[in-house]
């Protein structure tokens, strides 16, 4: 394990912790130095290089496309308890292949957490949609356009479980991103308007609900 990927990984829980504190309120300082020191330890404990000669990696990228394929399938033929298993093991297959940090892993968790939201999961799809999430923004920066899609589904465990401000904030970040980079006048800003207008209406709050509403509206209308 280099010293790089060290610094990565106490970067990236601390801004995991970071996360929980504001969510669940403050830690006792003692309790959390504790909690940091053995995660980090279990982390590094996970860290295997990929070492595999070529042609064996070329094998698990051909059980992974394979894999793949059939997720899809199950997917579209909306068997989605049927498309858990498959999904993890093409995220298992990306492990093995590329290790735990690359971005290579980021179609695969997003994906999963798809699939753990059609299976009601929502907290296995909040922490596939999380570690998404993580690795694009050690390895792309706060404001990369990949974030977008995993924010959707993370948006989604806290909707489907009628938390709608973490829901709403989830959103409200993917919208920033896609302001930030395809401008403000794009029709790919139209769904996550429409999901905000739904959490804002579940909120009760009318005034937000209909400005997003109208932007849906004007859009279609300029288009």
């Amino acid at each position: 394990v280099t010293l790089d990927a060290v610094r990565h990984i106490i970067k990236g829980l601390f801004s995991f912790s970071t996360l929980h504190i504001r969510i669940f309120g403050r830690f006792n300082m003692h309790l959390f130095l504790h909690k940091c020191h053995l995660s980090i330890v279990a982390t590094l404990l996970l860290i295997v290089p990929s070492t595999l000669p070529a042609e064996d990696i070329d094998e698990l990228l051909l059980q992974r496309s394979t894999t793949y394929r059939e997720v899809i399938r199950l997917l579209t033929q909306q068997r989605y308890a049927e498309a858990l298993e498959p999904a993890k093991q093409v995220l298992y297959l990306s492990e093995q292949a590329y290790g735990a940090f690359a971005t290579e892993l980021v179609a695969p968790l997003t994906d999963l957490a798809a699939v753990q939201v059609y299976n009601y999961d929502y907290l296995a799809a909040r922490e596939s949609a999380t570690r998404a999430i993580s690795i694009i923004e050690r390895n792309r920066g706060l404001l990369a356009s990949e974030l977008i899609m995993p924010l959707h589904w993370l948006a989604q465990t806290y909707l489907k479980a009628g938390e709608y401000r973490l829901g709403e904030k989830a959103l409200l970040r993917g919208l920033r991103i896609n302001h930030a980079s395809q401008g403000f006048y794009n029709l790919d800003q139209i769904a996550i308007h429409d999901e905000l207008s739904e959490t804002y209406l579940a909120l009760s709050d009318l005034d937000k609900a209909n400005f997003h509403q109208k932007i849906q509206i004007d859009f279609a209308e300029y288009t």
